[in-house]
C-alpha cells in the first residue's frame, strides 16, 4: 500500500559484505583457541557487526579525519566531530547510525529498526549479528541477482485487487527473458532477497510503503505455443496467451461457480477458504487458431475407476462479440487428457458468457472409451490410410445434459495412465479475431463405478483313517468384487489349492519300523484382466484368456526314516540314517513374461553314528593324599557323538520377457556337507568340531571318477573348555575357539580376477576369515585356606596340649585371627581374554591346519595381489581383570578390582600398528548396609544403606607402540560417586546421590621419524582438552495405598508419587598446543519435578507431572526456563 516511489526487489547472491572491509564481521565473539563463538548474544557483545561501541565509533571517525583525540574528553570530541563537514549530519552520539531504536507507541517511525547495536532485547535479538547472511562460515562478495522493479504510481496492479483500503496487488514473473539480471544468477540457487524503496526524483520529506505479504507462487500449469488449426493463417505478432489464477482472497470481483460452495476455514469462523479458478487469458487469437495449458501430473492416474469427467467454464463477459445469437457462440472450449501431445481424449464445446450451465464440461468417460474402440477396429480414410484420431458429435441428453459438443480420440491414449492435462480456447469464426479470458474451475471425477461384484470361497479337509488327509481350497472374485483394503479391481481372480500327507509306512509290516510320510501340494492361480495392458478397452472373454496371468506349482516330498532296533547291523547302518527328497515344478505365463519355467530338486540325507562309551581308570594308582576327584578320573576313549549331513540342491530356471529377444536361464546345483563330532575324554575336557564343505557341482561333477565338483566355501569351528576341581580353594576354567572360514566362489566375491602373468589363466584364489578366542578364569577362594589354616588343634576322641596352643585345645592368637579373616574374604576372580581377528584376501592356497586352528599366528601361504579395497586386517584385544572383596563388621564391605585393556590393529601393509590401552585402577566399591544399626538413625529408618565408588582410568593410544614418542593421545578420568538409600518408618523412600566425573584429555602430533626425539620425550601437544560434570539428585517415592473413608468405603485408588530434585553442572575446557584450556562451555541445570501415576481399578490409569526446570548458560548468562504441568488419563474398555 503506498502512492510514490520505486520498489527494487533483487533475488538471488547478493554481496555480504555491507562494511567493505573483506571480513566476515559479526557480533559472536570467538572463544579462546577456536575460530566460532556459542551463537548467543551477550550484553558486551551487542555492539553491531562493526565492533564497535559508540565512543570507539567516536575515536575511529576522528582518527580517520586526522584528529588528535588523547587527552580529549567525551564532550570535546563530540563537538570536534560536529564541526567537520564530511560528517555533517551525523550524530556524534552514534557516528556510525547503527543503534537500534523503536517505540511501539510511534510504529510510524522505522528510521532506526534495522540498526545492530542494541539490540538484544529485540525480537530476534538474542542472536548475533553478523554479515554472514546464511550462516555458511563465508564472506560471500559476489552479486548475481534477478533485479525486478515496480513502480508504485505507474505499474497497474493485478485487475480487481485493489480494495477500499488501498491495498493493492503485483504479479511480477520471476525468471523470464523481460527480467533485468545482474552477474549470472542462478534460480535454482536464490538465497537472498533485498528490497529497497527510492523515493522519486525531486520529492523531499519521508515516503512510506507497505507491504503486507510478499510470495513466491507458481502455476502447474504452463503456457503452450499458439497452435494454427488447418486453413488458418500463422500466428500474428500482436496475438498472444497467458494464463493466471484468480480467487476469493485477492480479488474482490471474483466470485466462484454458483454450485461451488466455499467453506468456513474453521468451524465457528466467519473467514473463508481460498476458492480460485484458472485464466486463460487470450489477445487478439486469430480465426482457426488455439491457445491452451498444459499440465504435467506427477504420476500416472487411473480414470478407470469412475465414469464421469467435469468442470466449471466461466466465458468472457465484457466482450460478448463472440457470442453470434442466444444459442451459437464462435468460441470453444476444449479439454484434453492422455499419456502425451499425441496421444489423448478431447471433449470440446462452445462458450457462453458468465458461468453458465451450458459451459459445464461433462464427459461420459465410457463413451469416450468406445470411441478408442472404434478408431483401433481398422478405420480408413477415403484413401484408405488407418485413420490416427476420430471424433463424435454428442447429442444425447442421457450422455450430456446441455449442448452439443465433441468427443475425439488421438493416437493410442489410456484412462489406466493419464499423464498430462490440457485445457484451451479455439477460435471457430471465419473472419473475426478475439480477446477475453475465460475461467476454469473444479476439474474432477465424478460417479465411481459400483457394479455388484461376487466371490466365492470352498474348502474341504478329510482324513482317511491315518493312511491319508486331504486338505483343498477353491477361491473366486469377481472384477467387481471389492474390499476394504482393494477398493478397484481390474481382474477376475481365481486359486485352487490341494495338500495331501500319505503315511506309506502302513503298507509296510510294523516290525520293520520305518517312517515314509509322502506330501503332495498342488496349487492354481489364474487372473483374467479386465483391460489390456495400459489399455482402457474392456477386453472380451476370447481376449481375456490371451492376457490372462496363470501361474502352477506342484511340489512333492518323501522322507524315510527308521526306529531303532535291536539287531547290530540295522542299529550301525539304517536305524540313524534319515534320507528326504522333494521336488518342485513351477511354471507362469503373463502377458509380459510369456515363459516362466522353475525346477528344484533337494536331497538331504543325514548319519549319526552310535558308538559305545568305553572308559578306563588312569589315576587310581595315585596316593591315598591326592585329591580323590583326580584319582577317580577315567578316560573316554572314543568321541561322543559323531555325526554327517548331506544337502544336495538343483535349480533350473528359464525366462522369457517380451522386452527381452533371448530367454534367459539359470541354473544353481550346490552340494553341502557337514561333519560334527563333540568329544569329551575327560570329565574336566570337552570339545567340539564341526565342518561344512560348500561345493558346486556344475562343473567337475563325475560320480564315475568320484569327482564332486569344486569346493567354494568351506567353515570350521572348533572349541574346547577345561574346568579343573581338583582343589577346593581353587576353581579354574579355560577355554579355547577358533573359527575359520574360507571363500573362493566368485559369484559371491567382489576382488577383481587375478590371471597368470605368463600363461593368462585365471589363478584360483581364497579369502579367509579367522576368528580365535581364548580365556582362563581362576577363581582362588581364600576363605577357605585361611579357615583351613585357622582350624583348632583338636584330635579325634581327645584333647593334647602342644606348643601351638593351650590344653583346651583352642589355637593360640594367630590362627583364630586367619579364621576369622576367612569368614571375611570374599574370592579372588580373575579373568584373561585374548581375541584375535583376521582378513586375509586372494590367497594361492589353503593355509595349514594349525593355522586354521590357531596354533600357528604366521601365515605361510603367497599371495596373488592386493589392492585398496580389500587389505589385509588383524587385531588382537587382551583383556585382564582381577576383583575381590572384603567384609568387615557393621554391615560394611569393600570391593576392590582393576581391569587392564589391550587393543592393536594393523593393515595390509604389516608396518602400522595402531595400539590403545586402558587402565582402571584403582576402581573400589564401599558399601554400608547397616546404617540405620545407628541408634539415632534407628528411630527414623527401617533400613539405610551408604555407598561410595571410586574409578580411575587412564587410556592411551598410540603408532606403533605405547612409549611416549609415538603417542596419539592419554587421556585420564575419574569418577566419584556418593549415595543415600533409605527407607523411612512412616513414608516415603529416600535417595541421596552425588556424582563427580573429572577428565583431561592430550592429543599429540604424529611423529615422523627424522623427529630428533628420544624414546621418552611426547610429540608436540596438538591440544588438550578437559571436562568436569557435578550432579547432585534427591529422590522420594511414596505410594499412597487404598483406603477406607467415611461415605466412601474402601477405595480400589493406587497412587505413586516421586518427587525429584537434581542439581546439575557441566564445564568443558579446550586448548590448542601448548596454550592453556579455556572454557568453552559452562552450562548448570536445576530441576524439581513432582511425578504421580494413579491407578482406580483396572479400567482407569493416568498421570500427572509438575516439573520446574533452570537451565543456565554461564558464558552467556543466559537462563533458559521450563515450566510443565501435564495431566492425562486412560480409561479401558473391556
Amino acid at each position: 500500500r503506498g502512492e510514490e516511489g520505486t520498489l527494487h526487489i533483487d533475488l538471488g547472491a547478493i554481496d555480504e559484505d555491507v562494511n567493505e572491509d573483506g571480513v566476515r564481521n559479526t557480533e559472536d565473539r570467538p572463544f579462546p583457541g577456536r575460530v566460532t563463538g556459542d551463537g548467543l548474544v551477550s550484553p558486551e557483545e551487542d555492539i553491531g557487526i562493526d565492533g564497535r561501541n559508540d565512543r570507539a565509533e567516536l575515536d575511529y571517525y576522528l582518527t580517520v579525519a586526522g584528529v588528535d583525540t588523547s587527552g580529549l574528553s567525551q564532550d570535546q570530541k563530540e563537538q570536534q566531530f560536529r564541526s567537520l563537514s564530511e560528517y555533517e549530519g551525523r550524530d556524534p552520539k552514534d557516528p556510525e547510525g547503527d543503534n537500534f531504536d523503536f517505540d511501539d507507541n510511534d510504529r510510524n517511525d522505522t528510521s532506526h529498526i534495522n540498526g545492530t547495536e542494541g539490540n538484544l532485547r529485540s525480537p530476534g535479538g538474542q542472536k548475533p549479528d553478523t554479515e554472514d547472511l546464511n550462516n555458511d562460515g563465508i564472506l560471500n562478495t559476489s552479486n548475481d541477482y534477478f533485479h525486478h522493479v515496480i513502480r508504485i504510481a505507474d505499474d497497474p496492479e493485478v485487475p480487481g485487487s485493489r480494495s477500499p483500503a488501498g491495498w493493492r496487488l503485483f504479479r511480477l514473473p520471476l525468471y523470464d527473458s523481460a527480467v533485468e539480471r545482474v552477474g549470472k544468477p542462478d534460480s535454482s540457487r536464490i538465497e537472498y532477497g533485498r528490497l529497497v524503496l527510492v523515493s522519486p526524483p525531486g520529492a523531499s520529506g519521508q515516503r512510506n510503503v507497505e507491504i503486507a505479504k510478499i510470495e513466491i507462487i507458481g502455476n502447474e500449469w504452463q503456457e503452450d505455443d499458439i497452435e494454427v488449426l488447418e486453413g488458418g493463417l500463422p500466428v500474428g505478432e500482436q496475438e498472444s496467451f497467458n494464463i493466471t489464477t484468480v480467487g476469493t482472497d485477492e480479488n474482490l470481483s471474483y466470485r466462484p461457480p454458483p454450485k461451488v460452495k466455499v467453506r468456513q476455514r474453521t468451524t465457528g469462523s466467519r473467514a473463508l477458504e481460498r476458492e480460485q479458478s484458472l485464466v486463460l487469458e487470450y489477445e487478439n487469437l486469430e480465426p482457426d487458431h488455439q491457445a491452451s495449458a498444459s499440465r504435467i501430473l506427477t504420476k500416472n492416474t487411473d480414470y478407470t475407476k469412475y465414469t464421469r469427467l467435469r468442470m466449471w467454464v466461466n466465458g468472457e463477459e465484457e466482450d460478448l462479440a463472440y457470442v453470434v445469437d442466444q444459442d451459437s457462440s464462435e468460441l470453444e472450449v476444449f479439454v484434453r487428457f492422455g499419456r502425451d501431445g499425441d496421444n489423448y481424449y478431447e471433449f470440446a464445446a462452445r462458450v457462453f458468457p458468465g458461468w453458465d450451465d451450458r459451459n459445464e464440461v461433462d464427459i461420459d468417460l465410457m463413451t469416450m472409451s468406445r470411441l478408442k474402440v472404434e478408431l483401433q477396429s481398422g478405420r480408413t480414410d477415403s484413401l484408405g490410410d488407418l485413420l490416427s484420431e476420430i471424433d463424435s458429435l454428442i447429442t444425447d441428453p442421457g450422455k450430456r445434459d446441455g449442448p452439443q459438443a465433441r468427443y475425439r480420440v488421438r493416437g493410442n491414449p489410456s484412462m489406466q495412465q493419464i499423464k498430462q492435462l490440457t485445457v484451451g480456447v479455439r477460435n471457430q469464426s471465419v473472419v473475426q479475431s478475439y480477446s477475453g479470458r475465460v475461467l476454469v474451475d473444479e476439474l474432477r471425477l465424478e460417479e465411481a463405478r459400483n457394479d455388484a461384484g461376487f466371490a466365492a470361497y470352498a474348502r474341504v479337509n478329510t482324513e482317511l483313517a491315518d493312511f491319508m488327509n486331504l486338505d483343498g481350497t477353491v477361491e473366486w472374485r469377481g472384477e467387481n468384487f471389492r474390499t476394504i483394503s482393494s477398493t478397484g479391481r481390474k481382474s477376475s481372480d481365481y486359486k485352487t489349492n490341494l495338500n495331501t500327507t500319505t503315511n506309506a509306512q502302513k503298507l509296510l509290516p510294523g516290525s520293520w519300523g520305518f517312517s515314509v510320510p509322502v506330501r503332495a501340494t498342488f496349487s492354481r492361480s489364474e487372473s483374467l484382466p479386465r483391460f489390456g495392458p495400459n489399455s482402457d478397452v474392456e477386453l472380451t472373454s476370447e481376449q481375456k484368456q490371451d492376457e490372462r496371468t496363470e501361474t502352477t506349482k506342484t511340489f512333492y516330498e518323501v522322507s524315510v526314516s527308521k526306529r531303532f532296533g535291536k539287531f547290530w547291523l540295522t542299529r550301525w547302518t539304517f536305524d540313524n540314517m534319515n534320507l528326504r527328497f522333494s521336488q518342485t515344478r513351477e511354471r507362469g505365463i503373463s502377458p509380459t513374461v510369456p515363459l516362466s519355467r522353475r525346477d528344484s530338486e533337494t536331497m538331504t540325507f543325514s548319519y549319526k553314528m552310535p558308538l559305545p562309551k568305553p572308559s578306563a581308570k588312569i589315576a587310581a594308582w595315585m596316593p591315598e593324599f591326592m585329591p580323590k576327584a583326580m584319582r577317580e578320573s577315567r578316560l573316554n576313549f572314543l568321541p561322543t557323538t559323531v555325526n554327517y549331513t548331506l544337502n544336495a540342491k538343483r535349480q533350473d530356471q528359464a525366462t522369457w520377457r517380451r522386452s527381452n529377444q533371448d530367454t534367459t536361464v539359470t541354473e544353481n546345483f550346490t552340494l553341502k556337507e557337514t561333519y560334527t563330532t563333540k568329544i569329551n575324554p575327560l570329565t574336566a575336557l570337552q570339545g567340539n568340531y564341526s565342518l561344512q564343505v560348500n561345493r558346486d557341482l556344475r562343473k567337475k561333477y563325475d560320480m564315475s571318477k568320484l569327482a564332486f565338483g569344486r569346493e567354494v566355501s568351506r567353515n570350521q569351528k572348533a572349541d574346547l573348555k577345561l574346568t579343573l576341581r581338583f582343589l577346593r580353594w581353587v576353581d579354574q576354567n579355560y577355554t579355547y575357539q577358533a573359527n575359520y572360514r574360507e571363500n573362493s566362489d566368485p559369484r559371491q566375491r567382489r576382488a577383481t580376477p587375478v590371471f597368470d602373468s605368463v600363461s593368462g589363466a585365471p589363478v584360483r584364489t581364497l579369502d579367509v576369515t579367522t576368528k580365535y578366542d581364548m580365556s582362563a578364569n581362576l577363581s582362588l577362594k581364600l576363605s577357605q585356606i585361611l579357615k583351613t589354616l585357622g582350624k583348632s588343634g583338636t584330635r579325634k576322641g581327645r584333647r593334647v596340649k602342644s606348643a601351638a596352643g593351650d590344653s583346651t585345645g583352642n589355637p593360640f592368637i594367630l590362627r583364630r585371627l586367619l579364621y576369622y579373616a576367612g569368614g571375611k574374604i570374599e574370592p579372588v576372580r580373575t579373568t584373561w581374554r585374548r581375541n584375535t581377528d583376521a582378513r586375509r584376501f586372494n590367497l594361492t592356497a589353503r593355509p595349514s591346519l594349525s593355522y586354521q586352528l590357531g596354533i600357528q599366528d604366521s601365515l605361510e601361504v603367497s599371495k596373488a595381489a592386493s589392492g585398496l579395497t580389500q587389505q589385509d586386517q588383524n587385531s588382537r584385544r587382551i583383556n585382564l581383570e582381577f576383583a575381590t572383596g572384603l567384609r568387615l563388621p557393621l554391615g560394611v564391605s569393600v570391593k576392590p578390582s582393576l581391569k587392564e585393556d589391550v587393543t592393536s590393529r594393523s593393515g595390509s601393509t604389516q608396518d602400522r600398528l595402531r595400539l590403545k590401552k586402558e587402565e582402571a585402577f584403582p576402581r573400589i566399591t564401599i558399601n554400608w548396609g547397616r546404617a540405620d544399626r545407628l541408634p539415632l538413625l534407628k528411630r527414623l529408618f527401617n533400613s539405610a544403606q551408604v555407598n561410595f565408588s571410586f574409578d580411575r582410568t587412564k587410556v592411551s593410544e598410540g603408532e606403533g607402540s605405547l612409549n611416549p614418542r609415538d603417542l596419539l593421545s592419554k587421556g585420564v578420568s575419574r569418577q566419584t560417586t556418593v549415595s543415600w538409600n533409605s527407607q523411612w518408618r512412616h513414608g516415603p523412600s529416600m535417595r541421596i546421590s552425588y556424582t563427580r566425573n573429572v577428565g583431561e584429555d592430550l592429543d599429540f602430533e604424529l611423529a615422523s621419524p627424522s623427529d630428533s626425539l628420544s624414546a621418552n620425550d611426547t610429540p608436540p601437544l596438538r591440544g588438550t582438552s578437559e571436562d568436569e560434570k557435578n550432579k547432585t539428585s534427591v529422590e522420594m517415592k511414596y505410594n499412597l495405598r487404598p483406603r477406607n473413608l467415611p461415605l466412601f468405603g474402601d477405595l480400589r485408588s493406587n497412587v505413586d508419587l516421586v518427587f525429584r530434585v537434581e542439581v546439575e553442572s557441566d564445564t568443558r575446557s579446550s586448548g590448542i598446543g601448548e596454550q592453556e584450556a579455556t572454557p568453552i562451555s559452562e552450562t548448570g541445570r536445576v530441576k524439581v519435578e513432582l511425578n504421580g501415576t494413579y491407578k482406580f481399578s483396572d479400567n482407569f490409569r493416568g498421570q500427572g507431572v509438575v516439573r520446574v526446570e533452570n537451565n543456565r548458560n554461564e558464558l552467556t548468562e543466559k537462563t533458559r526456563k521450563l515450566r510443565e504441568l501435564r495431566i492425562s488419563g486412560t480409561l479401558f474398555f473391556r
